[in-house]
């Protein structure tokens, strides 16, 4: 068996996602929707990364062309998952979003 260190990579992106679910909703116009949409895009990269992982670590390693192939369509289909998460940023100028955003440990 072959160690992916995706492992990391799920884990701070949960890490991510409890914390911006735990910092609760942004007193802010649309606060719901934001913290909602935020969630959302960690959890797809949190289950992007973790389904990586699993797709590695089931690879057989007995044909090192084969195994190569399969890493790399995982390393393919992990970016397409990863930039279908991203969250449409295009509507959040609020000034009490970004203050919030700069309070927050979670944030950084």
């Amino acid at each position: 068996r072959v160690l992916f260190r995706s492992e990391g990579a799920r884990d701070a992106s949960e890490k991510a996602r409890s914390g911006v679910a735990a910092a609760g909703v942004p007193e802010v116009d649309g606060g719901a929707k934001i913290a909602a949409g935020m969630t959302d895009s960690l959890t797809k990269v949190r289950d992007a990364y973790g389904k990586a992982r699993d797709t590695v670590h089931e690879l057989p390693t007995a044909e090192p062309s084969a195994f190569y192939e399969g890493v790399s369509s995982a390393m393919v289909t992990l970016q397409k998952e990863y930039a279908a998460s991203a969250l449409d940023t295009t509507n959040l100028h609020s000034t009490e979003l970004q203050s919030a955003f700069a309070e927050a440990p979670e944030c950084h």
